[in-house]
């Protein structure tokens, strides 16, 4: 393991995944803009980081925007995270009880 020092190190978060996942829905920055109720700035700059993160460009900004097939691969991991994410989500939903009596 390397050591981390405070914000140098960029990483994708869930909200990332989302995002690229309403993008290829919507094929639309301003669309997903829209949706997620953010700027376009700012979609466009979480789309850059996961590009800078993943060594590829995962979009083809044309009049609509296409996924290439590094956007493809992402994608499918996306989802794939995703779906795992929000079935932990529901766990937790569902047995959150039990969490309060773990002791450490």
């Amino acid at each position: 393991h390397s050591a981390h020092k405070g914000n140098d190190v960029q990483r994708l978060d869930i909200d990332d995944l989302y995002l690229f996942q309403a993008l290829s829905e919507e094929l639309s920055l301003s669309a997903v803009a829209m949706r997620l109720g953010v700027d376009k700035s700012n979609v466009s700059r979480r789309i850059q980081k996961v590009e800078k993160l993943i060594g590829a460009s995962v979009i083809l900004r044309a009049d609509t925007i296409q996924l290439t097939d590094a956007g493809r691969r992402f994608l499918a991991l996306a989802r794939n995270t995703l779906d795992e994410y929000n079935r932990f989500q529901d766990q937790i939903d569902l047995n959150h009880q039990p969490w309060k009596s773990i002791n450490y």
